[in-house]
């Protein structure tokens, strides 16, 4: 079976990763989770502009350079950033690694002496400097990686999948077939399982089975004032390591503070907290294929679903 083939491939260092995350993709489709691809084709494709990379993808790096003055030259030499704001130093001192794993392999097999170097770029030389003696000038800098922490971000991808597919087989048990898979996986929270092998243990949006809510249940004012409450504060604390796109958390934060206005009212208005839901909503369709954003969409039009117009 399928799952069994990719535990092999994760379990085997000397195994493709890259195969194992293809065969994953086909995996998710057969058990109906093809939304929860979304993080297995950031791997696998590099991350886009305006995404933020996981936690793990965020690797150190030590800014070297070459100075020289009219009597002697310094090569391959750390120089001093303590005069830099702390973002232009979190810039510098923190990479962000958005390329393919693909990619992250072959800059790993191609480095000679372990170090991968990120150029800073030349109109930054002259800052770079100011805490050096006057007479130096730099002529090159860049940021110095070492490869192992490149291997680290391989090494995490492998490990928190193969927790996922081992933690899917033990509850799924034997399967013969696709059909059987599916069904047994019906019958458990996937998505929830996969953001708390995946993310983190504090990241896990619960949308499966256990919350689905038919839309013929109509709550009052005051439960969904209630499920509002529960609803903001469990994205607030998912937020910061969600990997969302920098301008959905900052939209999201004004809706959510909205919404939370509203579910504290004494006499909760269900129009009112329809229209936060509705703005929550718009937000997060702006990160539509993201795992974290899906779970959100879910939650909220299982909600919506049970508000009375």
């Amino acid at each position: 079976m399928l799952l069994d083939e990719i535990i092999t491939l994760l379990g085997s260092e000397q195994a493709s990763l890259t195969d194992a995350l293809l065969k994953t993709k086909i995996l998710l489709h057969q058990i109906g989770q093809k939304d929860l691809a979304a993080w297995v084709n950031n791997e696998l494709n590099g991350y886009p502009d305006g995404l933020t990379v996981p936690k793990y993808r965020i690797i150190p790096s030590q800014v070297l350079a070459n100075f020289a003055n009219i009597v002697c030259r310094y090569s391959s030499h750390p120089i001093p950033i303590g005069h830099l704001t702390s973002e232009e130093q979190e810039t510098l001192t923190k990479t962000r690694m958005w390329q393919s794993l693909p990619v992250l392999e072959q800059l790993i097999s191609s480095s000679k002496d372990g170090v991968l170097r990120k150029p800073v770029p030349m109109e930054l030389n002259r800052s770079l400097g100011k805490q050096l003696d006057k007479s130096f000038q730099i002529e090159y800098a860049w940021c110095a990686i070492s490869v192992h922490d490149v291997q680290g971000i391989c090494s995490e991808v492998r490990s928190r999948l193969l927790d996922f597919m081992l933690e899917l087989r033990d509850t799924v048990g034997q399967t013969e077939t696709e059909v059987e898979l599916r069904e047994k996986s019906n019958s458990l929270d996937a998505q929830s399982m996969f953001n708390n092998a995946i993310f983190g243990p504090n990241t896990t949006i619960v949308i499966g089975h256990q919350s689905s809510i038919t839309a013929t249940q109509i709550v009052t004012a005051s439960e969904l004032a209630e499920r509002v409450r529960k609803l903001v504060e469990q994205i607030e604390a998912l937020l910061p390591t969600s990997g969302l796109p920098g301008s959905v958390q900052e939209d999201a934060q004004g809706a959510l503070a909205e919404l939370r206005e509203a579910a504290a009212a004494a006499t909760p208005d269900v129009s009112r907290l329809r229209r936060g839901l509705e703005s929550l909503k718009r937000v997060m369709e702006h990160a539509t294929g993201h795992v974290v954003a899906t779970g959100v969409l879910t939650l909220i039009g299982e909600l919506l679903s049970r508000a009375a117009h």
